[in-house]
């Protein structure tokens, strides 16, 4: 994902109780819009969930900026 100032696209997903859904989901998104080579953000929203989906979107996106 770029960070430049101005966003070409915006992509959001809700999950709810999506917790092993959420790094397979991420990693095609990016594989797509990383492929148009326009700008991007992704957004995550945990609808209520009860299990770790908050966890593990976080993690998910902090290993991919860390690597």
């Amino acid at each position: 994902m770029r960070s430049e100032s101005s966003v070409r696209y915006s992509s959001s997903s809700r999950s709810n109780n999506e917790q092993e859904n959420i790094p397979p989901l991420y990693m095609k998104i990016t594989e797509v819009m990383d492929s148009i080579g326009e700008s991007y953000e992704l957004i995550f929203i945990d609808d209520g969930s009860r299990d770790n989906s908050f966890q593990k979107c976080f993690l998910t996106f902090m290993s991919m900026i860390a690597a």
